[in-house]
């Protein structure tokens, strides 16, 4: 492993399993490792519990290694939704608040300890995504 150049962790968050892969660093990345630990998505009062749980223990052998990692949410945990330009948005905060209002509106009070994103087009109307902030 390279201190310039990282090792890369790729995480893969699904409700049922986490899968990992592990690729050296460089500018020609070589697979060194593989692994899914199977998660038990009704572990916890929320689905992702299981796969966080899982993580958690993944977590164990990954420590004290200098590693970049990045990692993705399944479907399952995140929602969307097409939030239209109101003409008055004229700065990105403004179109995240609008953005924030939006998923209440739509998935009730839960959605209030949501952490929201909005795409960057900019255009007419935008792709917001929500995550459980806990």
């Amino acid at each position: 492993m390279s201190l310039l150049f990282p090792d890369r962790l790729l995480l893969s968050l699904e409700p049922h399993a986490l899968a990992a892969l592990r690729l050296s660093g460089g500018p020609k990345p070589k697979v060194l490792a593989r692994s899914r630990v199977e998660a038990d998505p009704g572990y916890g009062a929320e689905p992702w519990h299981g796969v966080l749980e899982a993580l958690k223990r993944g977590a164990q052998a990954w420590r004290g290694a200098r590693l970049r990692v990045e990692a993705v949410l399944s479907n399952h945990f995140v929602r969307y939704a097409l939030v239209a330009s109101q003409g008055g948005a004229s700065s990105r905060d403004e179109e995240l608040a609008l953005a924030r209002f939006q998923f209440p509106r739509i998935h009730g009070e839960r959605a209030k300890g949501w952490e929201v994103r909005v795409s960057r087009d900019g255009g007419a109307t935008q792709i917001a995504c929500a995550v459980d902030a806990a």
